[in-house]
């Protein structure tokens, strides 16, 4: 009994040392600091894109932009035949906000730095 116990033992041992994971810790030698790597020159690093909107309603109120995922960028109040202009940042993959004022959503496509849009 004594004998079976020390191969069981021994055999239990003997898994649990040989079962460990190949991990190879060698650093990569190409890459030691950000200049040496190596990037497309046309990839675009930007993570945002800077707009400016030029806001114009008939009528008083509050508008909100509002991006394609539905949440809140900024909220502006427009006085009537005033132009209001604000700059937004937006994530660079988003081509559109909406706009809300006085319960009408409109979309907006965001193709130039400048975009004019009148209530």
């Amino acid at each position: 009994m004594k004998k079976l116990s020390l191969i069981i033992i021994g055999a239990l041992l003997l898994t649990v040392v040989s079962c460990r994971k190949d991990i190879d810790h060698t650093p990569n030698p190409d890459v030691t600091n950000m200049d040496d790597l190596k990037v497309s020159p046309d990839f675009n690093w930007k993570t945002f894109e800077n707009y400016q909107l030029d806001l114009t309603a008939n009528e008083n109120g509050m508008v909100s932009v509002i991006s394609a995922q539905g949440i809140v960028l900024q909220k502006a109040y427009l006085k009537q035949g005033q132009t209001y202009s604000m700059k937004l940042a937006v994530a660079a993959d988003q081509n559109s906000v909406k706009l809300l004022f006085r319960g009408k959503i409109v979309e907006l496509e965001l193709g130039s730095e400048i975009i004019s849009y009148q209530f």
